[in-house]
């Protein structure tokens, strides 16, 4: 199965309807040019290696993913976390950023310029069994009845944080009340704007960016 991106085009120059439409439209012509030819290449080589598989793009993904040998996401970061929502077994999903001069993915191959010139070296790479798998932690969401402790937790089926969880009021400058507890034991209790759930890649991820940041601005990071 494979899941193909929002091109940033679609998101800034169409969805948004910015005042720099005439220059996010030359800008990022390229990139959504780009993309589309190394997905083309890509299905050329998967059909060329006999690889049956599903395409779809993201904005036709809006069920559960389930009982697929691999998920391949083209796109960025944004494509790999949102299709990662809707996987609800132990489908193994990989992402190759078809843009990398352009945007990073921290979840894509590790070389993704490889990737997208010569795609038959994955399917080559599948073959000889030259891949590691990596396991991440995912964050899913139960719903309790407050008024009925007898009754189940109801989950929220199909949609499960690769990152986070951000709970939050619609109205994003309205305060709420949290009251948190961790093995049914009061953890805290504050009033504030929002509270996030992260996991782990979460935090490894806060960790390359400020890295990053600090670089920029010629700093030095300390090692952990």
């Amino acid at each position: 199965m494979k899941i193909a991106k929002y091109s940033a085009f679609e998101l800034e120059g169409i969805q948004k309807k910015t005042s720099r439409l005439s220059e996010l439209i030359s800008r990022f012509e390229k990139s959504k040019e780009r993309h589309e030819i190394v997905c083309q290449n890509i299905l050329l080589s998967m059909k060329k290696f006999g690889v049956n598989f599903d395409f779809m793009s993201l904005k036709e993904l809006n069920s559960p993913i389930k009982d697929y040998d691999l998920v391949v996401c083209l796109g960025g970061d944004g494509t790999f976390l949102q299709t990662a929502h809707y996987i609800i077994d132990q489908t193994p999903i990989m992402g190759i950023n078809t843009d990398p001069d352009r945007s990073y993915c921290s979840y894509s191959c590790y070389n993704p310029r490889i990737y997208i010139l010569e795609p038959d070296a994955i399917w080559e790479k599948m073959i000889n069994k030259e891949y590691e798998l990596k396991k991440r932690t995912r964050v899913e969401v139960s719903f309790f009845d407050e008024e009925d402790d007898s009754k189940p937790p109801v989950r929220w089926e199909g949609h499960y944080a690769l990152n986070e969880i951000l709970f939050a009021d619609n109205d994003i400058g309205r305060a709420s009340t949290f009251r948190m507890q961790v093995d049914n034991k009061e953890f805290i209790s504050y009033k504030g704007s929002g509270a996030i759930v992260s996991t782990g890649n979460f935090l490894l991820l806060l960790m390359f960016i400020f890295r990053q940041w600090f670089n920029r601005l010629g700093k030095k990071c300390f090692e952990l």
